[in-house]
């Protein structure tokens, strides 16, 4: 059997043809030909490539996407076969970029000898890597830095999800170009990223280029690779530049945390917990400066006071969400300007603020009064002064208008929008407020339930959206024109929520004003020394704005406790390198003590080291451990610890071997003894949550334990992190709490406990989180 098929591959100018035939042996001799295209007749015999046998095809003529009627006659030996086929015209140029990066320190020796061995290999290097390797490799600093200088290594904040694993597990060279280049198939993209550590990059792009000259194998950097942000990220950035926005409007705004805090953002270590320490620490810094800026504002009034806050630097309206702990049966909004029309439900009041200053704040008052809720309507459209929007029921809720009305643009067609791919129907309930209109679609698609809500909001510019959908599988997409978010699966079935907006009008104003809507501030009452609307003229003398703090010891090698260095982390580092010496480092002129801490009973000598250090130095020093004869078989712990504030300390594990049973005890060095249990709660209520982790270890070790779970949460699981000391061959418990806001929506999500300690990393697994009726 002889089958025949074009390629997107490129020999010079000459588009492949590929002929796959049943095992022969010796040569075989091919040629193509038809109208306006064709192969030498007598060229040389071929023998198989990458992909069988390969014959470059003259197809200069034809635009790409062209499909010429072409056959190849095929010759081997005595027998010959003739096969027409379909030759799809290709456009060359296509580049699949190799983007190696390492990822861990051990890993950073061999792409810097493949980069020093080669010109045309480049790598990307995690940047908190470079100190810990140049701890164990000084002589390495010199080459490095010319490298990063030569733009042939790129220091990065955050490594790219890497998407390399059919390559990295390749047996030969030939199988890893193969599962390479099917990364290209089934993508017109121009540009496609590879990325990963690397194993077959480096030969990768030297063999593929000497067979082929599109698509090009190019070793590139990860600057070269744009990123998809997911809704965690995007929610983390935007408290993040609030809190700088709003930081700058007082005296004393904490620089450090900001600094830290955007680190965190970059943090690629375990992304999900670098989003979230970003997102509580830079909401901590956001809300502790509006409440003392609104502390000192103007709030006399009847009624409970309500400083609205504007993120932007420039004068805006918009919609205000007010959350209250105490439920009001009746609501009015009221302001210097007079009264506000607002929708009120329960513990939650939205209404218009009209004109807020730039960088500046508007003060309103809930008083009693009349406060109409949402009411329900007909139809298939939702309307403001501005837009008028049409759903199908019959095609899943897809929009198939969004009409501006000032002029009757259709901002739409042809395209749809609010597109889930759903072939069959949905249902719709329509909603009118005061203050907005909303439709909520419900339906099923490929055996998923969804429901979405989309709300026109009076005197905005954009579409808000909400779908919500229940034990996803694989990707759901959203698609708007313009617009497409995806909805991922989730290690534990939950429901998945993405929340986003689209433009009515200038794409870039309705985008900055739906990343950073108005903030309000409830029940300060301030001083009065600022009026009740206003824009800061100068920073305002407000005192320090402190945040929570990490507990101490802190992991020297926090890399290899899968996080990021920790906030207020002293300017000095401390490694074990090997087992008989002990290397500190310094980013800033420091003195200080190491001191080594050894298991009862053992000896560590010397048992402390003072040290003057300049900025960038080091010094190193050998140690001796010994233990005692009497030592049970398993891990001790030797901490060498620097005498700082708070303390830093890197861990050596010694192991004695097994001789003998050993007891009823714990059985692995670091382990989660008793893991978070499912929780379930209704708004308002409050719940402890409890992990026990447990040692083998013989001595003492600084452990740290987060509870981690996804976006939709991260406001009522507290704290972010704790930590303490677990004793030797011991347990200890942390307790978090779970309370859910008296205004929460129902929904599904999943919680896990991390734990990290001695350079051990350990996770529970997942269980339900759930907020009910």
């Amino acid at each position: 059997m002889v089958v025949v098929e074009s390629t997107d591959l490129f020999v010079g100018s000459l588009q492949v043809v590929r002929v796959r035939t049943e095992d022969r042996e010796g040569p075989v001799h091919v040629h193509v030909e038809g109208a306006g295209v064709g192969s030498a007749r007598h060229g040389t015999d071929l023998t198989p490539g990458l992909f069988g046998y390969e014959v470059p095809v003259d197809t200069s003529g034809h635009p790409p996407g062209t499909v010429l009627p072409a056959r190849a006659v095929v010759r081997h030996g005595d027998e010959h076969h003739e096969v027409d086929f379909d030759l799809v015209v290709a456009e060359p140029g296509r580049t699949l970029h190799l983007v190696p990066q390492a990822a861990e320190v051990g890993g950073v020796r061999g792409h810097l000898a493949l980069a020093l061995a080669d010109p045309s290999y480049r790598f990307g290097l995690l940047a908190d890597l470079v100190e810990p390797y140049l701890d164990t490799r000084p002589e390495d600093r010199e080459p490095l830095a010319a490298l990063v200088e030569q733009n042939r290594v790129e220091l990065v904040d955050r490594l790219l999800p890497a998407n390399s694993a059919s390559v990295e597990r390749a047996a030969t060279l030939a199988d890893a170009e193969r599962a390479a280049f099917d990364r290209l198939r089934g993508t017109t993209a121009r540009h496609v990223a590879l990325v990963g550590e690397g194993r077959w990059f480096r030969q990768m792009h030297h063999d593929w280029n000497s067979r082929y000259s599109s698509p090009r194998f190019v070793c590139s950097l990860p600057q070269d690779v744009p990123v998809p942000q997911g809704i965690e990220v995007r929610a983390a950035t935007r408290v993040v530049e609030e809190a700088e926005a709003f930081a700058s409007l007082v005296a004393e705004p904490p620089e450090d945390v900001l600094a830290h805090v955007r680190a965190r953002l970059a943090d690629d270590a375990d992304p999900l917990v670098s989003l979230r320490e970003a997102h509580a620490l830079a909401s901590e810094v956001r809300d502790a400066v509006l409440r003392k800026l609104s502390s000192i504002v103007d709030t006399s009034g009847p009624g409970v006071p309500v400083v609205v806050w504007n993120p932007l630097a420039r004068r805006r309206s918009g919609m205000v969400e007010v959350r209250l702990e105490d439920e009001l049966s009746e609501v009015s909004v009221v302001s210097a300007d007079g009264v506000h029309p607002c929708v009120h439900e329960g513990h939650t009041v939205v209404f218009h603020a009209g004109d807020v200053p730039a960088l500046g704040w508007k003060v309103f008052h809930l008083t009693g009064g009349t406060s109409p809720g949402w009411t329900r309507g007909g139809g298939t459209q939702i309307a403001d002064s501005a837009h008028l929007l049409t759903v199908d029921p019959a095609r899943g809720g897809v929009v198939t208008s969004l009409v501006r009305l000032v002029d009757e643009t259709e901002l739409l067609a042809p395209a749809v929008g609010n597109d889930l791919g759903a072939t069959g129907p949905a249902t719709v309930t329509v909603w009118h407020s005061p203050v907005g209109e909303r439709v909520v679609v419900r339906g099923r698609t490929g055996g998923v339930a969804y429901a979405q809500t989309l709300t026109l909001w009076e005197g905005v510019d954009w579409v808000d959206c909400v779908t919500s959908v229940d034990d996803v599988r694989g990707e759901l997409r959203v698609r708007w024109p313009g617009v497409e978010e995806v909805v991922r699966p989730a290690e534990f079935r939950q429901q998945q929520t993405v929340e986003y907006a689209v433009p009515c009008g200038d794409p870039a104003r309705a985008e900055e004003e739906c990343a950073h809507r108005l903030v309000a501030v409830v029940g300060v009452d301030g001083s009065g020394l600022l009026p009740a609307s206003g824009t800061p003229t100068a920073p305002a003398d407000v005192g320090p704005i402190t945040t929570s703090t990490e507990p101490g010891p802190l992991f020297a090698d926090h890399l290899r406790h899968e996080r990021g260095p920790a906030l207020g982390r002293p300017p000095v580092g401390v490694r074990w390198r090997g087992d008989r010496e002990v290397v500190v480092t310094s980013s800033a002129e420091v003195a200080g003590r190491v001191r080594l801490v050894a298991p009862p009973g053992w000896f560590a000598a010397p048992a402390e080291v003072p040290f003057t250090l300049p900025a960038g130095g080091s010094v190193r020093t050998a140690v001796s451990v010994e233990r005692p004869r009497s030592a049970a078989p398993g891990l001790y712990p030797v901490r060498a610890q620097v005498d700082t504030e708070p303390v830093v300390e890197d861990v050596l594990l010694v192991d004695v071997p097994e001789w003998g049973p050993l007891d009823d005890g714990p059985v692995q060095p670091l382990w989660i003894a008793r893991p978070p249990e499912p929780v379930s709660l209704r708004p308002g209520e409050r719940a402890e949550v409890r992990v026990a982790v447990a040692s083998a270890l013989w001595a003492p070790i600084a452990v740290e334990t987060r509870l981690v779970s996804p976006w939709g949460t991260w406001d009522f699981v507290r704290p972010w992190v704790l930590g303490g000391e677990l004793p030797a061959r011991g347990r200890a418990e942390f307790t978090f709490s779970v309370a859910v806001p008296r205004w929460a929506t129902t929904g599904r999500w999943w919680l896990r406990a991390k734990v990290a300690g001695a350079g051990l990393v350990r996770r529970s697994p997942a269980v339900p989180l759930e907020v009910v009726a």
